[in-house]
């Protein structure tokens, strides 16, 4: 690993860490994208730089008729790696491989199971509200909310719902889960893309019913009984932080400014990704 990949995987990094401090003006809508933006990079940054070393220790390892392979003298470049260096790349690999399965299957069989139980959501005594995507999927009110909550607050809940659909946030919510499990030093960046996708909602959600009083409200009330899921529901992470947004002033709704803002960072971290996916050398190297 060179120098310049080593340093453009570090800034990647701290770039994406840096931006979970997005100023609250920003319609979260922006922040959201920005944010995947930016995980998306750095995770494919470190990722990559890993590999590489990794594949070049396990080449340098293999039978020497491997070195033969297109792109192998490229991967293994003109220093050898050191047996200490090799080995931990090659088990730091294997973990993010593992994390990473684990974690995709965690949250796909959470979504089966609450798809398949859609019945007995809907039947639970507990305050329980979730948008589950896909053909099947739709919103899912608990007997519960049902009866808890006047019918103002229950549209509120469901326009809530209805934006994730509507925007297909869980997209997001996998993009930052994926990368979060890949790099843990992105958990932070994971953990502000769920609040920006619940805040987006939340706006969403206030514009629909015209009263942001009670979409606050109704966030309090419902987080009283709040669930921990990698399905989208209405009591999702930063609660207070969310009661305090929407008491507050609404974010600016530019598009011109979240717009550049996102082309900003998309330019910026695919630049310094670049060095650690050097794919024009290994086009350069497959035969004619």
């Amino acid at each position: 690993m060179s120098l310049t990949v080593t340093i453009t995987t570090l800034s990647c990094l701290v770039a994406a860490c840096a931006l979970v401090g997005l100023p609250r003006w920003l319609h979260p809508s922006w922040s959201a994208r920005v944010l995947v933006t930016a995980a998306i990079a750095a995770s494919s940054a470190v990722v990559a730089s890993i590999g590489m070393v990794a594949a070049a220790f396990l080449l340098q390892v293999a039978p020497h008729q491997t070195l033969h392979l297109p792109g192998a003298p490229l991967v293994i470049g003109h220093a050898p790696v050191s047996r200490a260096l090799g080995a931990a790349t090659t088990v730091a690999v294997g973990l993010m491989m593992l994390s990473v399965a684990r974690r995709s299957r965690s949250t796909w069989r959470e979504r089966r199971a609450l798809s398949r139980g859609q019945r007995t959501v809907l039947d639970a005594p507990e305050p329980l509200a979730y948008s589950l995507p896909g053909r099947d999927g739709g919103v899912l009110l608990s007997k519960g909310l049902r009866s808890r909550l006047s019918r103002p607050e229950l549209r509120v809940v469901i326009e809530h719902e209805v934006s994730h659909l509507r925007h297909r946030h869980h997209r997001y919510l996998v993009a930052g889960t994926i990368c979060a499990a890949a790099v843990p030093f992105l958990r932070g960046v994971d953990r502000q893309i769920r609040f920006a996708v619940e805040r987006w909602a939340d706006e969403d959600a206030a514009c629909a019913v015209g009263d942001r009083q009670l979409v606050a409200r109704t966030i309090a009330r419902v987080a009283l009984d709040g669930t921990n899921s990698a399905v989208l529901a209405f009591s999702g992470s930063g609660v207070l932080q969310r009661v305090e947004a929407m008491l507050d002033e609404p974010p600016i709704t530019s598009d011109l400014t979240g717009a550049t803002l996102l082309a900003t960072t998309g330019l910026t971290t695919a630049t310094m990704t670049m060095p650690a996916l050097p794919i024009h050398h290994w086009v350069g190297s497959l035969p004619s």
